[in-house]
């Protein structure tokens, strides 16, 4: 098994437009409905074009199948926000729980944050577990925050992480993960201190 990072790039439009708007990942998206070809080109620009890089494509036995991005980055005090999600289904078993590790990682390796946040939907039970385990610390519960394209209402689940707290976060993913994949997303979190970004 391999698992690796690199920046989005040209070629990969089209593959991130189809993992986002995958059944499978508008379930657990905040925003779930379909996006349109113009709406995904505009945002894929300015990912494309952001110097330094906020997004990365994860891959895994030397294939794309996830993206983790950084989001409401504040320079004073450094801070930013975490999202992530499996493009491809058919990966090996804890890439997935690679993924939010990966994203806290690129934060506070590559840009140096001091305070990271993330919002997952409530009813995304597998990340929610995942989180849990990684020991990322839960903020609290905005009950009926988001609306759905279905006009439900849905729970968003918050959390943050200083940085002082990423070592424990990174020492529980490789207590949790097979060795194998433990070996590489080691490597990887220990290559996001090459992501210049200053």
């Amino acid at each position: 098994m391999s698992l690796s990072i690199r920046r989005v790039r040209a070629d990969d439009q089209r593959r991130l437009l189809d993992w986002r708007n995958a059944d499978r990942v508008r379930r657990v998206s905040i925003d779930d409905r379909v996006i349109d070809e113009h709406t995904h080109a505009a945002w894929f620009a300015r990912v494309l074009e952001a110097s330094p890089p906020t997004a990365l494509v994860v891959e895994s036995a030397d294939r794309p199948v996830g993206l983790v991005r950084l989001g409401n980055i504040v320079s004073e005090p450094r801070s930013c926000t975490w999202s992530c999600h499996l493009g491809e289904a058919d990966v090996a078993p804890g890439v997935g729980a690679c993924l939010p590790v990966i994203g806290i990682g690129f934060g506070i390796e590559s840009w140096g944050a001091e305070l990271m946040h993330a919002e997952v939907l409530g009813s995304n039970r597998n990340m929610l577990g995942i989180h849990r385990r990684l020991g990322i610390r839960g903020t609290g519960v905005l009950h009926g925050e988001v609306v759905r394209a279905d006009f439900s209402e849905a729970d968003l689940v918050q959390f943050e992480v200083r940085r002082d707290e990423w070592t424990g976060i990174r020492d529980a993913a490789g207590a949790l993960l097979p060795s194998a994949l433990r070996t590489d997303l080691a490597t990887v979190l220990d290559s996001l201190q090459s992501v210049t970004i200053d």
